[in-house]
């Protein structure tokens, strides 16, 4: 459609910032940080520090094997369309992770079936895709989580799918833009 409009983001917040969201922030020291997402939560200081802490229990306090977390994030991002989550963790954890290419194309694009997959991943793989399309486990996945992961490590599986599913809402809804540096879609 000629001379189609786009949709302003939310504006993002500049300092001097709330003491709460300035301690937040003094604290992310990745190389690349997830700036546009920080400075859009900003608006809601009370938030922006829950959201926070959870973000950091989850990738700094987990239970979980950093490669199977990423895994998580990484489909969940791809399957809600989440390409500013995609591109910051693509960009920061991708060699860490030991992450190949077939792996990055198959979690857009492919199933918890594809070859490149062990079967605790694609076990996790496949926690998210239910989770996505129904919102809960089918009893055979539910079965399964319970024989591979113990219950730590379940509260986590979900929360940290639930956690970027609600990051994806906000950075999609509100138009985040993209941080420079991060890979893309």
């Amino acid at each position: 459609m000629e001379g189609a409009l786009t949709m302003a983001s939310l504006p993002l917040v500049s300092p001097p910032y709330d003491p709460r969201v300035a301690e937040a922030m003094g604290k992310v020291d990745m190389g690349l940080s997830p700036q546009g997402l920080m400075r859009g939560l900003a608006h809601h200081p009370r938030l922006f520090g829950n959201l926070m802490a959870i973000g950091g229990s989850i990738i700094y306090r987990t239970s979980l094997d950093a490669r199977l977390r990423e895994l998580v994030i990484l489909r969940t991002a791809a399957r809600t369309r989440s390409e500013y989550e995609w591109g910051m963790h693509v960009a920061l954890f991708r060699e860490p992770c030991r992450l190949t290419d077939a792996e990055l194309a198959s979690l857009q694009h492919g199933a918890p079936e594809d070859r490149c997959w062990s079967e605790i991943e694609a076990q996790a793989l496949r926690v998210v895709d239910e989770l996505h399309e129904t919102s809960t486990l089918s009893e055979p996945t539910w079965a399964r989580v319970q024989s591979q992961f113990d219950p730590t490590a379940i509260v986590e599986l979900v929360v940290t799918v639930g956690n970027y599913h609600l990051l994806a809402f906000f950075l999609n809804a509100c138009r985040i833009p993209l941080e420079p540096g991060a890979a893309r879609f």
